[in-house]
């Protein structure tokens, strides 16, 4: 962080999994935010989630990341025991005035989803010149 006011930053929450209405474990993903230049990146683990199961939400002063992810079909094998539980995924993060909302894009890849979020042009640091007074 650069020492300003973050313009986007995770929701407090403390429970890691909680029982989703249909019954299935949802877990926090874990998430990064990056401050770029221009924009922010969230990088948010989402593993067996696909494009078509991510919801990706924008109200009010919300961002919300919502992944189902399908069971599991075993080919070949029977799984003996199960280090990894299946559930779905659901986190928060708060978004503040300096963003440019209309440019929100995102993107997963191997369970990776990555939402550019922009700063609002007024949000942008501006280079001011030092003139020499004598």
């Amino acid at each position: 962080m650069n020492g300003c006011e973050t313009l986007i930053k995770p929701e407090a929450e403390n429970a890691t999994t909680e029982k989703s209405s249909h019954n299935r474990p949802t877990f926090r993903p874990s998430a990064d935010i990056r401050e770029l230049d221009r924009a922010y990146e969230l990088v948010v683990d989402v593993p067996g989630a696909t494009e078509e199961s991510i919801e990706l939400t924008l109200k009010a002063d919300q961002l919300t990341v919502e992944a189902k992810v399908a069971d599991q079909a075993f080919d070949g094998y029977q799984l003996v025991a199960n280090g990894y539980p299946v559930g779905d995924y659901r986190r928060t993060f708060r978004v503040g005035d300096g963003i440019n909302r209309d440019g929100i894009d995102a993107s997963v890849k191997d369970g990776v989803l990555r939402v550019t979020v922009p700063k609002a042009e007024e949000a942008l640091s501006q280079k001011i010149a030092v003139k020499r007074v004598d």
